[in-house]
């Protein structure tokens, strides 16, 4: 992915999973190590970069650093590119392909409905559930130096619309005792502070939308049903006031959140790698931390 979006919401996602069966054997032994269920898209299963650009899978992700570390098995069902209504739907191909356990052609074999027979195929055995999602819901919405406002407000009604139907499902087929954990968004177009004036105007305003509208939105989709909240953007230091400032390349005077954003992500490298708004291994490290946070000793 060559061009940015106004927000790592706005991402078109990738995705690598662990290709575990739908149903698994029940715990007999109690011995055998519980599963991670892990969903969403690309920031799911770890993407980033290539030296061509080209993205690529890794195993440097979030979810796979929270597995390793835990020591839980890890069912990683994200897919590219996947919306709020995409999870739903099953309608849209992961980007790039891969293979996956469900068929993602249709509603009954979408992400989501795989994701709820999983659950309810191994109730008991499910140590925690993380999904981050909304990211595509709103990847279209920054072209050349503007922000299509049209088009973040029809983005934000389908995480209002679609948000809430996904967490009531995902904690019905969860049952009530399984910690499930949902994060809110950072914010990669702070790299736009770099460019010029102009870009300075996109990302003050890029924080305004992020803080007071997708992420609120996303937080008030899935508190409801007990879904923990990931604080990412407060861990990449998107929301801290321009004001506070700090060195980034030899460059003075550069915004402690402008010079956050090109540390943990590849949004300030040139071309072809850059800019992108996937995290390197360090902002993954932080999304784990965050998620971590939130969940507890079940995922430490």
């Amino acid at each position: 992915m060559k061009r940015p979006a106004l927000f790592l919401w706005m991402v078109p996602a990738i995705c690598l999973a662990v290709a575990l069966p739908a149903t698994a054997t029940a715990n007999t032994s109690g011995s055998e190590k519980l599963y991670y269920l892990a969903l969403g898209d690309s920031l799911s299963v770890g993407v980033q970069p290539k030296a061509n650009g080209a993205n690529k899978n890794t195993r440097q992700g979030y979810a796979h650093q929270i597995a390793r570390r835990a020591g839980h098995k890890l069912v990683n069902l994200g897919c590219g590119g996947a919306t709020t209504a995409s999870l739903i739907r099953g309608d849209k191909a992961c980007s790039p392909k891969r293979k996956t356990i469900y068929r993602n052609k249709s509603a009954k074999t979408s992400q989501l409905a795989e994701a709820e027979r999983f659950l309810r195929d191994n109730r008991g055995r499910v140590a925690f559930v993380t999904i981050d999602i909304g990211a595509n819901d709103v990847a279209s919405c920054a072209a050349g130096t503007g922000v299509d406002i049209e088009c973040v407000n029809k983005g934000i009604a389908q995480i209002r619309r679609n948000g809430p139907a996904i967490a009531k499902r995902l904690r019905r087929a969860a049952g009530k005792k399984v910690p499930l954990a949902v994060m809110d968004l950072y914010n990669p177009f702070l790299q736009r502070w770099l460019v010029d004036d102009g870009g300075k105007t996109i990302a003050e305003l890029s924080v305004d939308l992020a803080r007071g509208q997708v992420n609120k939105e996303l937080v008030a989709a899935f508190r409801p049903r007990r879904f923990r909240i990931a604080r990412v953007a407060k861990a990449f230091d998107t929301y801290v006031p321009f004001e506070r400032t700090t060195t980034y390349r030899g460059q003075a005077g550069v915004p402690l959140a402008v010079a956050r954003i090109c540390r943990l992500t590849w949004m300030c490298d040139t071309a072809p790698r850059g800019p992108n708004i996937h995290p390197r291994k360090a902002g993954y490290t932080e999304i784990a931390g965050a998620f971590r946070k939130v969940l507890g000793k079940v995922a430490r």
